[in-house]
């Protein structure tokens, strides 16, 4: 059987996708053309806020120190985006929606018994759902999920049923096997 991989965008694709857009907002023909990135309004993207006690939230800050501050990307990145023009309070209005899970942490914290990570997602899934028709609206293409760290989305085993047509954000991947290509 075939491996199908997640479509992974990392950090520092996302960063210089976003400085060619920037770039892009001087129309060199002085206003001549149509279509510009210029005429474009900001890429939305709306944060879910996920329940405060939910599966994976609401554990301090510094559970990612001590050799874990690269998983801390799971506490930064929505933090960055809701400092962006690009965040999007109304999800009415979004193109894009960051699901902020700690899964990683959930992961690290339950490793003596992996089905509880695959739980976490699970219930974070089902939350989803019931909050509204935008997880289910284009089959979860529209979504972000954070994975700070090599494993991936293979922190949630069930992960290519569910979350497989989403948007995977890593600040870490390796090309030389050609297991996680930017998209």
């Amino acid at each position: 059987r075939a491996v199908r991989w997640p479509r992974l965008a990392s950090v520092p694709v996302l960063l210089a996708l976003q400085v060619a857009r920037a770039q892009q907002a001087t129309c060199p023909l002085d206003g001549a053309c149509t279509g510009c990135a210029a005429d474009q309004p900001p890429l939305g993207v709306y944060e879910y806020s996920l329940p405060p006690h939910g599966p994976g939230q609401g554990t301090p800050e510094s559970f990612y120190e001590g050799g874990y501050e690269q998983y801390a990307t799971e506490l930064v990145l929505p933090n960055i985006l809701r400092a962006s023009k690009h965040y999007e309070p109304n999800p009415e209005r979004a193109s894009l929606f960051l699901v902020p899970y700690q899964g990683l942490m959930r992961y690290i914290l339950d490793r003596k018994n992996p089905n509880l990570s695959n739980d976490g997602f699970m219930a974070i899934i089902d939350w989803l759902r019931k909050s509204g028709p935008w997880f289910d609206r284009h089959g979860g293409v529209d979504h972000i999920w954070i994975f700070p760290s090599g494993r991936g989305a293979s922190i949630f085993p069930e992960w290519e049923a569910h979350i497989g047509a989403g948007i995977f954000l890593s600040p870490e991947g390796d090309g030389r096997a050609g297991l996680m290509q930017p998209h």
